[in-house]
């Protein structure tokens, strides 16, 4: 097994001439083994290889079964996950949120978190010519790099299962828990109409009445 720091190239290379290598219990040994891997799976093509030849598009870098399936990297997508339900019931409302979660493969631009952002910012994500701004992913990208603070506070406040979720849960969290008041604040919406209607002070730390009144005609994304 190789840890996640292991997985280039030069230091698999060096690794396999130890002789405690775990390879070396492989057929034909641990040479063998490298020379397999590095060759990459015979018969076996992507769009990813295009003009490259024979030889593999991702040449720096080793990424085996075991690793892709390693906590590495399913827990960090399991915890985007459920953050991504929890801010599509928000902006959005649960009927976005039951397309998002739906079985069914995305086929229109508001099934997945970044069309649906785009459809709840309306204009505010275009630019004068009527091309769309990159403001979404930035929102996505806030989500990534605080996943550990978001995923606290859901927690801290007793938060599982978006669709178990109630709007003055959600209203809750945004007034106690700055990570989540920073990331709606990214909207740059004092209300959000448009999902839940929840109320996004300019200021963290506001009560509810201090903060915009919570609008009564909330809708979903449709």
């Amino acid at each position: 097994m190789l840890g996640p720091k292991a997985c280039n190239w030069d230091t698999l290379k060096k690794a396999v001439s130890l002789k405690s290598h775990e390879w070396h219990e492989l057929s034909g040994g641990a040479l063998a083994a490298y020379e397999r891997v590095s060759g990459g799976p015979q018969g076996f093509s992507t769009p990813l290889m295009k003009a490259c030849g024979e030889g593999w598009t991702f040449k720096d870098t080793v990424l085996l079964p075991h690793v892709l399936t390693s906590q590495v990297i399913t827990g960090p997508l399991n915890e985007m996950n459920r953050l991504a339900q929890h801010l599509v019931h928000m902006i959005a409302g649960p009927k976005a949120l039951e397309r998002y979660t739906g079985t069914q493969g995305q086929k229109s631009d508001d099934d997945h978190p970044v069309g649906i952002i785009y459809q709840v910012l309306g204009e505010r994500a275009l630019r004068e010519d009527g091309t769309r701004k990159n403001y979404p992913h930035k929102i996505i990208l806030q989500l990534w790099v605080t996943r550990v603070k978001l995923l606290e506070g859901l927690n801290d406040h007793s938060i599982e299962q978006a669709t178990e979720t109630q709007a003055k849960e959600y209203q809750k969290l945004i007034l106690e828990n700055e990570p989540w008041w920073a990331l709606l604040r990214l909207f740059k919406m004092d209300n959000l109409t448009v999902g839940l209607g929840l109320s996004i002070p300019k200021q963290f730390g506001l009560t509810l009445s201090q903060a915009p009144a919570q609008s009564r005609a909330s809708k979903s994304v449709v």
